[in-house]
């Protein structure tokens, strides 16, 4: 492995520890209260290599989304297609609620994005 694969590899885990620094402070505040300073705080770098991940809050917040929605779409993926229709569409039901339940700390930010549209 050459030295352009370790410094990609250094990126990509900088650009994981600010999403989840974010996350983070999403979870705990509307998105508008939250500043690229605080997540720069929160992921112990400073307010300009956020900059270099992402250009704008928004784009990390919709990075998020993005990202808690891929999660729930391979859960679910992941079903049985073997169960019959309804036995399918419980289990389909069951991880769409187990994933709103979890992420739903991001409910309020999502409105406030949508508004932004």
């Amino acid at each position: 492995m050459g030295v352009s694969e370790r410094k990609q590899r250094q990126f990509d885990r900088r650009e994981a520890e600010i999403v989840e620094a974010a996350m983070s402070l999403f979870r705990d505040q509307d998105i508008d209260r939250v500043t690229i300073e605080q997540i720069a705080e929160a992921a112990e770098i400073g307010k300009g290599t956020v900059y270099k991940h992402f250009k704008s809050k928004d784009e990390l917040y919709a990075r998020i989304i993005i990202q808690l929605n891929r999660a729930m779409r391979a859960d679910i993926a992941a079903i049985d297609r073997g169960l019959e229709f309804q036995a399918r569409l419980d289990a389909i039901v069951d991880v769409i609620w187990q994933h709103d339940m979890r992420d739903s700390q991001f409910q309020i930010g999502r409105a406030s994005c949508r508004e932004r549209v």
